[in-house]
C-alpha cells in the first residue's frame, strides 16, 4: 500500500518539508551567520505578515477564487487606523475600525463576484487599484509616523520575538480549526470543488464566496497592524511589492490549488517559511533586492506549474 494512502498528511507535505530543510542547509553553508538567533527570529518576524495574508487567501482559494487586492487593503486599512488613532480615537476602537474596513472591502469583492458572476481576478484587480488610489488620496502619499504606545505594546512588544509572531500563530490556529471542523470549511471546499453540485445540495454559494473574501480582507487588515507595529508607521505604499504575490504563492506551494476544493493552512505556513527563508538567505549572501524579486517571481512560476501538474494528476487518477 502506498504511503499516500496510509499517511496522507506525510505524503502531502513531505516534498515541501524537504525543500525547506534543503534551503536552510544551503544557506547555512553559504553564510556562517544564517543560523544566528537574530536571523532566525528575523525570519519569523517577517513571516508573520505574509502568514496572516496567506491564511486569509486560503479561504478564497478554497472556493476557486483569488484576491489580488490584499496588498492594497493592507495599506488602506493601515492608513485609516493610524489616522483614527492620531485624531484621538481610542486604540481598541481604531483597530476594530481597521479590521472592519478590511472585512468590508473583502465583502464588496465577494458580493460583486457572486452577484454578477464576474471573475474574481477582474474584480479584485479593480479593487487593488481603487484601494491603492484611496490610500494615496487620503494620506497625500505621505507615511503616518509614530503609533501610540499601547498599540506598539500589543502588536510589537519588548521581546526578542515580536508579538506579531504570536498573533500570526493564533490566527493560523483559529483558521485551521475553522476550515477543518466547521460547516463553513466544508462549504468552502464544496463550492471550490463543484459549485453547481454544492448549490444543488443546499449550500448558498453566494454567501460562501462573500464570507471567504470578507475573511481575506479582514486578514489583510490584521496584517496591516503588524506592519505598522514593525515600522512604527503607516505607509501608503505598504503591500506594493511582493507581499500580495507571496500571499497567493505560499498557499499554492503548500498544497492548496488555484482551482479550489482544498484548504490547507499548515501548507500555507510551510509555503511562507520557504519564501521567507529564500529572502533571508539571499540577504545573508549579499544578493540585492531586485534579484530577490526575480527569485520570488521564479518560485511563484514554479508553484503555478506544480499546481497545474498536481491537478492533472488528480484528474488522471479520478
Amino acid at each position: 500500500m502506498r504511503i499516500s494512502k496510509r499517511f496522507p498528511f506525510i505524503d502531502r507535505y513531505l516534498g515541501v518539508v524537504i525543500t525547506l530543510i534543503a534551503l536552510n542547509v544551503i544557506f547555512a553553508l553559504a553564510s556562517p551567520y544564517y543560523w544566528s538567533a537574530y536571523n532566525l527570529t528575523n525570519i519569523l518576524d517577517h513571516s508573520s505578515i505574509s502568514l496572516i495574508l496567506s491564511v486569509g487567501m486560503v479561504f478564497v482559494l478554497a472556493t476557486g477564487g483569488i484576491d489580488l487586492s490584499v496588498g492594497s487593503t493592507l495599506a488602506l486599512t493601515g492608513i485609516i487606523t493610524a489616522l483614527a488613532m492620531k485624531s484621538g480615537v481610542p486604540t481598541v476602537v481604531a483597530v476594530l475600525l481597521g479590521l472592519g474596513l478590511g472585512a468590508a472591502i473583502g465583502l464588496v469583492n465577494g458580493w460583486v463576484i457572486a452577484r454578477f458572476n464576474v471573475q474574481p481576478f477582474i474584480v479584485t484587480l479593480a479593487m487593488l487599484s481603487i484601494a491603492r488610489g484611496l490610500t494615496l488620496v487620503i494620506s497625500g502619499g505621505n507615511p503616518i509616523i509614530g503609533m501610540p504606545e499601547g498599540f506598539m505594546r500589543v502588536f510589537s512588544g519588548p521581546r526578542l520575538l515580536s508579538n506579531g509572531v504570536y498573533v500570526a500563530a493564533i490566527v493560523a490556529l483559529i483558521a485551521g480549526g475553522a476550515l477543518v471542523g466547521t460547516p463553513l470549511g466544508r462549504a468552502l471546499r464544496s463550492v471550490g470543488g463543484n459549485a453547481e453540485a454544492a448549490y444543488l445540495c443546499g449550500i448558498n454559494t453566494k454567501r460562501v464566496r462573500m464570507a471567504a473574501h470578507s475573511i481575506a480582507g479582514g486578514a489583510a487588515a490584521m496584517a496591516s497592524m503588524l506592519f505598522m507595529a514593525g515600522m512604527d508607521a503607516a505607509e501608503p505604499i505598504a503591500g506594493l511589492t511582493t507581499e500580495w504575490m507571496e500571499a497567493i504563492a505560499a498557499p499554492v506551494i503548500g498544497g492548496n490549488t488555484l482551482s479550489g476544493g482544498r484548504s490547507f493552512v499548515f501548507g500555507a505556513v510551510l509555503g511562507v517559511l520557504i519564501l521567507s527563508t529564500i529572502k533571508s538567505g539571499l540577504n545573508m549572501v549579499g544578493v540585492g533586492q531586485h534579484f530577490q524579486q526575480i527569485a520570488i517571481g521564479s518560485v511563484i512560476i514554479a508553484a503555478v506549474i506544480i499546481d497545474s501538474l498536481r491537478n492533472q494528476r488528480r484528474q488522471g487518477g479520478a
